[in-house]
């Protein structure tokens, strides 16, 4: 990408990201929230995993099979 294309397609830079301060702190901290809990990140990536397995293919059919397992009280 060059400054030109960026400007053709209204992108301006307006600053820089940066890390928060105690970035460890912020990451060991989320990580134990809801660890406990149904729905916890670790719960949900094995959920994915094992979705992303019995689905091999990406298809339409298949976005509605995740769609349907995430959001179903089943």
């Amino acid at each position: 990408m060059t400054e030109q294309n960026l400007t053709k397609l209204g992108i301006t830079c307006a600053g820089f990201l940066a890390l928060k301060p105690k970035l460890e702190d912020c990451i060991t901290a989320t990580t134990s929230i809801g660890q406990k809990k149904l729905w916890s990140s670790t719960n949900l990536y094995n959920q994915l995993h094992l979705l992303e397995s019995l689905i091999p293919r990406v298809t339409e059919a298949s976005a509605h099979v995740w769609t349907a397992s995430t959001y179903t009280n089943c």
